[in-house]
């Protein structure tokens, strides 16, 4: 994803979705690397950090789906 470009820009008037899969794209792949190490291994309280950061990725997602219905809509 351009770093220039803000959630925001790419949801305001998104109405074929392309903004959002592209939030999307970037929320995975953000997801990718802290799974890989949780599978790796991990202290308890890195495990514990980690988790918390893919609750917050997946949180993003589910506002950016929410915000996306309301800007396009």
């Amino acid at each position: 994803m351009n770093e220039n470009l803000s959630a925001f820009d790419l949801l305001e008037g998104d109405h074929n979705g392309t903004g959002l899969r592209r939030l999307q794209e970037a929320l995975l792949a953000m997801k990718e690397p802290v799974r890989q190490k949780m599978d790796a291994g991990l202290s308890t309280e890195e495990f514990s950090v980690a988790q918390r950061v893919l609750l917050a990725v997946e949180t993003g997602g589910e506002a950016a789906a929410r915000l996306h219905d309301k800007m396009a809509g």
